[in-house]
């Protein structure tokens, strides 16, 4: 079964927000902003995942691959969430550092 990238673009943009949202709820301490960043990290992630394209272009396997490990900054920032560390900053915005970086790098 072949998914169209095109009809996950709401899943993906919401969970954007949701992360947005869920980080800004967790500075003030509350419990929701955990949840609601954890399951829009997980959206994101698999979102990610489904839309990885299939190419032999080693520049764009490349850059992918680093959307990865920013995809995998999100999980351990929730795992930082979930134990009380407030490092989980530095991973989200590894994240987002290599999301922009990326952004600029492909076509």
């Amino acid at each position: 079964m072949k998914i169209n990238p095109a009809k996950l673009q709401i899943p993906f943009i919401a969970s954007y927000i949701g992360i947005l949202i869920g980080a800004a709820l967790h500075i003030f301490d509350l419990t929701a902003g955990f949840w609601i960043f954890t399951v829009s990290a997980i959206v994101f992630v698999v979102t990610r995942i489904i839309t990885l394209p299939k190419t032999d272009d080693k520049r764009t396997r490349r850059l992918y691959a680093q959307l990865m490990i920013g995809a995998g900054c999100l999980l351990g920032t929730i795992y930082l969430m979930y134990v009380g560390n407030n490092a989980w900053a530095v991973t989200l915005i590894i994240s987002a550092f290599i999301d922009i970086w990326v952004s600029f790098r492909l076509k």
